[in-house]
């Protein structure tokens, strides 16, 4: 009967370590097994119970408290890479019957040619192969998109989120619009993440064009354009395509970049951490490690402690209330209206 007291005894500064940093035997019986390997789930329950009966909340998987530790935890391994495509497209102008250039309402019959896609271009975050598709100079007079649809609609398929500039509002409606005239079915969910939405949000450039902000920041630049170039584009010129195709892709570099630079300032973002398998907390943002956590975040009705990642610089938090529970029934709020 001393001998499993004994090792418990020996072993119970290891085991309050694991409880105290938010460990539950609920779902992360594997550290707890290869922590003590001698010992069996159930053998490990019971002296959580006999030793540590103030982390029985915890045992039980409700949320932890966390506390700064010394301890060496296991290294976090990546689950599943989260796709993330940087995306971008363009489109041709449509043509029509019109009387005059200002306040003139172009009727549905006064319209010749429709728009359709000319080019699309994307490329994997952080990866360095640029993917794109461009019409042929037939297709493009008619206004035509089907051979270059499928390959897009595979791309995004696979996709976890995707990245653009002004990419909720025009390109995914654009090539929605695109799908569905070319027969093909909605793709996936995905999240959206919009550098154009955030510039609007959170700044006041002078003009949230990407080529004005990337310049301000000093990033990557659109290639020079003007309207001329679509216009050689549906009227058989195949290096306005080719120049049209690298144009897009320059776009493509310029998001990615953007981005880059905007992502502490994204609000719910893609959650990265779940993508990684970690038993410490993780930025959202980046999946980075090193958290800086310090002060609080308050809610209506919250408390939280929260941190900055020194990778990316993102602010977060807890997703648990630091809030004591014992005077939460005491909390009133404001009401809604």
């Amino acid at each position: 009967m001393n001998k499993p007291y004994g090792y418990w005894n020996e072993n119970k500064e290891k085991l309050q370590s694991l409880l105290d940093r938010g460990y539950t035997t609920k779902n992360d019986s594997d550290v707890f097994l290869k922590t003590f390997p001698d010992k069996n789930l159930e053998g490990i329950k019971r002296a959580a119970w006999r030793f540590c009966k103030d982390t029985l909340d915890r045992l039980k998987g409700k949320p932890p408290i966390i506390r700064d530790s010394e301890e060496e935890l296991p290294p976090p391994t990546l689950k599943k890479l989260p796709k993330i495509l940087v995306l971008d497209i363009e489109t041709s102008p449509m043509e029509g019957y019109f009387w005059r250039l200002y306040k003139q309402t172009i009727l549905p019959h006064q319209v010749i040619k429709d728009w359709a896609i000319l080019t699309w271009s994307a490329k994997w975050l952080c990866d360095s192969e640029i993917m794109s598709e461009k019409v042929s100079i037939e297709e493009a007079e008619a206004r035509e998109d089907m051979s270059i649809m499928q390959p897009l609609w595979d791309l995004i398929e696979e996709s976890d989120a995707i990245i653009g500039h002004n990419v909720a509002q025009f390109d995914l409606k654009k090539i929605n619009t695109r799908f569905m005239i070319n027969g093909l079915k909605p793709t996936t969910p995905y999240q959206i993440i919009d550098t154009y939405s955030t510039a609007k949000k959170h700044f006041a450039f002078s003009s949230n064009k990407m080529q004005y902000i990337n310049t301000q920041l000093e990033l990557e630049g659109k290639l020079e354009t003007n309207f001329e170039l679509w216009k050689r584009c549906v009227t058989g010129d195949a290096s306005a395509l080719e120049y049209m195709e690298k144009y897009n892709k320059y776009d493509v570099k310029a998001t990615e970049e953007l981005y880059f630079m905007f992502r502490p300032w994204i609000k719910s973002h893609i959650n990265l951490g779940l993508y990684v398998q970690s038993y410490s907390p993780v930025c959202p943002n980046c999946g980075g490690f090193d958290l800086d956590w310090k002060d609080y975040y308050y809610t209506p009705a919250g408390k939280y402690k929260a941190f900055r990642c020194k990778t990316c610089g993102a602010i977060g938090r807890s997703r648990y209330s630091a809030y004591p529970k014992e005077k939460r029934g005491a909390l009133t709020r404001s009401v809604a209206r």
